[in-house]
């Protein structure tokens, strides 16, 4: 399942089913992102044995209540604030997906049920030890407490524009004293997320995206809101963090910018669906529909096995 989902939302960005008439933009179109602006990133991950993979560039485009993120082959994710959709675009099979913010948390929630084993009571005591902690705070990297994470061979001129700020968000464990650093970030004051934004995107990230990776990533998800809040809603231009956020030495995930610019006018043809494309059941809908069958399955075995 995370596999799966993870690469849907990859790229932290993520519209409407139908192609956008002019209606219906200026309908959309509201104060989130009022300032439309692009960034191009890619990700380079590294493993604890020291092996490379690195993906290619992804172009994010920010404005009026969309995010729009498009892959090289011209496919593309697209979240839309405004009625709260996550629409993938894909041109190579002429088709797309449809979901909504809260359906796609609701089918996760009844997959892990589907899938996972009824939780038992010291699961519950577990889960509340573990919403307790650790808790997170902001250093100002400047041969700060922590130890900086290992940066991959990646060479970063926007890092050295005026007033970018390094962060590091560390990680103190109420239980057994540890300090990690979770998080890495270097934001660009010079673009803004306004207010609404940044809440839009936290919200986003918790509910949507924190739940499509199965809650493994919820301390770095959170880890980076607390930098983006910060840096009073600088835009990151670099994040650094382990590939396991409460395991260090598992590794590190480097997401670089390699432009970040402004735009005149938000390309609005990427939010709209081409009218030949197919659409298609979504992958997590398809796959709670065959746990569904699975589950029937093996309760109707279990009764006959019983008689």
């Amino acid at each position: 399942m995370t596999g799966t989902l993870s690469r849907m939302v990859a790229g932290v960005a993520f519209t409407v089913a139908v192609a956008a008439s002019p209606a219906v933009a200026q309908q959309a179109t509201g104060t989130l992102f009022p300032e439309p602006f692009l960034i191009e990133h890619a990700v380079v991950q590294t493993d604890a044995d020291g092996t490379v993979f690195a993906t290619e560039p992804v172009t994010d485009y920010y404005g009026g209540s969309w995010i729009v993120s498009q892959r090289a082959d011209g496919s593309r994710v697209v979240i839309d604030f405004a009625r709260r959709e996550i629409t993938e675009i894909r041109t190579a099979t002429a088709s797309y997906t449809v979901i909504g913010f809260d359906r796609m948390a609701r089918l996760v929630r009844e997959l892990q049920i589907l899938e996972g084993p009824a939780p038992s009571e010291s699961d519950d005591a577990a889960g509340k030890e573990k919403a307790e902690g650790p808790r997170l705070r902001v250093v100002e990297a400047k041969g700060g407490e922590a130890p900086a994470l290992k940066r991959a061979s990646v060479t970063n001129p926007l890092l050295e524009r005026p007033g970018v700020r390094h962060l590091q968000i560390i990680a103190d464990d109420p239980v057994s004293g540890a300090t990690t650093a979770v998080l890495e970030a270097w934001l660009d004051p010079e673009i803004h997320f306004s207010a609404p934004a940044l809440e839009a995107l936290d919200g986003f990230e918790s509910e949507v995206l924190n739940a499509a990776t199965g809650g493994g990533k919820a301390l770095s998800i959170a880890a980076l809101a607390l930098a983006r809040s910060e840096a009073d809603g600088a835009v990151p231009v670099m994040t650094l963090r382990p590939i396991t956020a409460d395991r260090p030495g598992t590794g590190s995930v480097e997401d670089t910018a390699r432009r970040i610019e402004a735009l005149e006018i938000f390309p609005i043809e990427l939010v709209g669906v081409p009218e030949a494309f197919r659409r298609d059941p979504h992958p997590l809908e398809m796959m709670v529909a065959h746990a569904s069958r699975e589950a029937e399955l093996r309760r109707v075995m279990g009764g006959e096995q019983e008689r």
